[in-house]
């Protein structure tokens, strides 16, 4: 480390060869930064990690959650032959979580705005760990909560119970599926905004056993 640099602000990156007493020659085909786009709320908070696995990775313990690798955009190379992009997953990893606490790991569109406007639904695939708890919806360990709006106080949630992963090598347990369908909310919201009534869970018509929908100030 030279001088008082800082990650926030990169302007060069240097590349250097030693130890070389004869002449040789570097073909680099692709040069990447890879990094984790989504934070803690409290950076300080010990208690679960952020981090991602993927296929190229991890190949050892990432299992894709559809089978036959159809997540997996094809990419053409240099030589005219199709490759299979990677694909990676968010982990979040927890330490005693204690009954009633709350971890998320937040994303942010501020430089591009994220528009869902002319979109009809959001799928999202969830796997959850094998020592998770499931008996019916009314017992078990933990919810999976997924939001998104334009701050705390205005969002969409969508909500519902977390399946273990019970199938060690087979795809990911399809009760963890997640489908939000965009109508649904925009009915909340109407309804929220023409009624006395505000911040209410709703179940999700035909989603699994315990998911509910819920609609936060005015996202």
């Amino acid at each position: 480390m030279i001088g008082s640099p800082t990650l926030s602000r990169v302007e060069y990156a240097r590349i250097w060869v030693s130890g070389v007493e004869q002449p040789v020659t570097l073909l680099f085909v692709d040069l990447n930064l890879t990094g984790n786009q989504w934070y803690k709320t409290n950076k300080s908070d010990t208690t679960y990690n952020i981090s991602v696995v993927s296929i190229e990775e991890n190949p050892q313990i990432y299992q894709s959650p559809v089978p036959g690798n159809v997540l997996r955009q094809e990419v053409q190379n240099t030589t005219g032959n199709n490759t299979l992009s990677n694909e990676q997953s968010l982990s979040l990893n927890f330490n005693n979580l204690q009954n009633g606490q709350r971890k998320f790991a937040i994303k942010e569109y501020r430089t591009n705005p994220l528009d869902l406007f002319n979109y009809k639904t959001m799928k999202l695939f969830v796997n959850g760990d094998p020592s998770f708890n499931y008996t019916d919806q009314n017992i078990f360990d933990a919810w999976m909560v997924v939001r998104f709006g334009t701050d705390s106080n205005n969002y969409y949630e969508y909500r519902a119970p977390i399946h273990p992963d019970v199938r060690p090598g087979s795809p990911w347990n399809s009760d963890n599926e997640v489908t939000i369908n965009f109508a649904d909310l925009t009915s909340i919201k109407i309804a929220q905004d023409t009624s006395n009534f505000s911040d209410s869970l709703f179940s999700v018509p035909n989603g699994p056993p315990g998911s509910y929908y819920r609609v936060k100030g005015t996202p």
